[in-house]
């Protein structure tokens, strides 16, 4: 009897657990599978994307965003549309169409503004003070999306378009079942940064690779010498620097920057070539040419580090080269 009523109970417990409806919050599932606005689709059926101005705090983690812990500021329908113009009057235009509709990731996020926060730091006999610095930028790229800000377009108009195509040329490269890896491209400057060991590695093949920043110490009187000139980069990484440190007493300052990725390298060169005129590319070449870099060392006595303009003569041949070679692209 005991026995018999011990299974009825297990009985009853079974048909209730089974029949009790579990409760799971899925709202997180809908966020990252938002509709895109119709509003939109006048430019994403036209180039094959998929541009919203609709990004929950889910989805841009979860496309790799907080590698480098950028936030954003949401945008409008309306605002957003402006940068859909633009690109699609502006920035596309420049480049084939095939390209961008055969190795452009469709995600773009439209928003108000991307801002990426690094330290500022002032070691002192007064003391230690920190602060943190906002930097605006003009958008962001991680592992599944590109992100564009609209505030950034009532900037100077060619460092809009430059910063924007450059973008959008680095995010196609990601790409890399269509663009293969620049080998050539990148050997010259992991050569001449291999003179600068503590400042190794030159190139990562993402802004969250493990080692993703490294010092430069201050000017030192150097004016105008760059260590990416030196090394045929037209700037760093697009996110700068990610702590600036003075030491106003010993009258010496350190930078500390993140490692650039092949593809923002790149993409500034191929930006630079599609953009600038002739002599506006050699006005550079001759700053840069024969600037020096100073230093005194205990260990290796008096340090000197040239640029020679045919580094970065070297590298844009490379991508004239990699653009034919590969797409057929001839870039004067």
């Amino acid at each position: 009897m005991k026995q018999r009523k011990l299974l009825l109970t297990i009985l009853a417990v079974l048909a209730i657990s089974c029949t009790a409806e579990k409760k799971y919050d899925w709202d997180w599932v809908d966020d990252m599978t938002s509709p895109i606005p119709e509003e939109y689709d006048w430019f994403n059926d036209k180039w094959g994307l998929a541009a919203t101005p609709v990004v929950s705090d889910q989805s841009y983690a979860f496309d790799g965003a907080n590698s480098l812990e950028t936030t954003i500021v949401r945008t409008s329908l309306e605002e957003g549309q402006k940068m859909l113009r633009y690109l699609d009057e502006v920035i596309f235009p420049i480049l084939p169409e095939f390209l961008i509709k055969e190795t452009l990731p469709p995600t773009i996020y439209i928003v108000d503004s991307v801002n990426f926060t690094y330290v500022e730091e002032e070691y002192s006999s007064a003391g230690h003070k920190m602060a943190d610095v906002n930097r605006a930028l003009y958008g962001d790229i991680a592992a599944g999306h590109l992100t564009l800000a609209v505030s950034m377009l009532d900037g100077d108009p060619d460092e809009v378009k430059f910063n924007i195509l450059s973008l959008v040329i680095e995010r196609m490269m990601s790409n890399t079942t269509k663009w293969p890896v620049p080998q050539d491209f990148m050997a010259y400057g992991k050569t001449k940064i291999a003179d600068l060991v503590m400042y190794d590695p030159y190139y990562q093949s993402s802004i969250s690779a493990r080692k993703t920043y490294f010092n430069l110490p201050g000017d030192d009187g150097a004016t105008g010498f760059s260590f990416w000139s030196y090394c045929g980069s037209l700037r760093p990484c697009r996110y700068g620097c990610n702590s600036y440190c003075t030491f106003p007493e010993e009258d010496d300052l350190v930078l500390t920057f993140y490692v650039m990725t092949y593809m923002q390298d790149f993409a500034d060169i191929l930006s630079m070539l599609l953009l600038w005129t002739p002599e506006q590319i050699e006005a550079h070449l001759q700053y840069i040419d024969g600037k020096k870099f100073e230093r005194e060392s205990s260990v290796s006595g008096h340090i000197e580090y040239v640029i020679e303009r045919a580094g970065m003569e070297g590298k844009m041949a490379d991508v004239r080269k990699y653009m034919q070679e590969n797409f057929k692209i001839q870039i004067l």
